[in-house]
């Protein structure tokens, strides 16, 4: 296994530039109901430790500082959920190592 992947949204809100079609604010990991009223959304598939992006999906209408704001929000919360997983899958692995091996135990 090369790394884990993990995945996050970012959406926008409506904002107030350009006809309401730029400015608005970037929502990391939004709700649904953000979701339904964003103007554009991004989902970023990324492996952290090795630096690289598997899948970026983008939806609306967006300029290109905007568009690597809106990735490098996701990537910051990919970062997270990649720190929760591999704390998890760790003390998972050492409550379930049998005894005497290493890691075992807590």
């Amino acid at each position: 296994m090369r790394d884990l992947v993990s995945a996050c949204s970012v959406a926008r809100r409506p904002g107030t530039e350009n006809g309401g079609t730029r400015g608005g604010a970037l929502l990391l990991d939004p709700t649904t109901a953000e979701e339904r009223n964003a103007d554009g959304a991004v989902t970023l598939a990324h492996m952290s430790r090795l630096g690289e992006v598997t899948q970026v999906v983008a939806t609306g209408s967006w300029d290109g500082d905007e568009l690597d704001d809106a990735i490098q929000l996701a990537a910051s919360g990919c970062a997270r959920v990649d720190q929760a997983l591999r704390e998890v899958l760790r003390a998972e692995a050492q409550e379930h190592a049998p005894a005497g091996s290493v890691g075992a135990g807590t």
